[in-house]
């Protein structure tokens, strides 16, 4: 703790003042660490877990299905999902996820042309 006179204070952060944090599921995911000294604070940050995931696996669930392109619909649509992993689910890699991420892996799974590595492993 840094505190406003100069002084610093190391006070530990132990697994009952963090929620949010998921080392199963890599993606964007808010981390929030509260802190009971000296007040209640609370501080959130975004962090990102890295580790293997699956191009177009949208809903986390280590398979490019149907259900990534609904769960990306949905999210679109302001609906709330469980998981979403913004990385996989752009599969065209434009830094955004629109409904052509979804169509690309309907497609995909239809064994239409679409965007090249979608089922294949990401590295974030």
């Amino acid at each position: 703790i840094y505190w406003m006179d100069g002084t610093e204070e190391e006070y530990p952060v132990i697994p009952d003042m963090v929620s949010g944090f998921d080392s199963s599921a890599p993606g964007k995911l808010t981390l929030t660490v509260s802190c009971p000294y000296p007040t209640e604070d609370e501080l959130t940050y975004q962090v990102t877990v890295k580790g293997t995931m699956i191009l177009g696996d949208a809903d986390s669930d280590g398979k490019v299905s149907i259900l990534d392109a609904t769960v990306i619909q949905k999210r679109l649509a302001s609906i709330d999902v469980a998981r979403f992993d913004e990385i996989a689910a752009d599969v065209d890699g434009d830094t955004k996820v629109t409904v052509l991420d979804a169509t690309y892996i309907q497609k995909w799974l239809a064994h239409i042309d679409s965007v090249k590595g979608i089922g294949e492993p990401i590295n974030s």
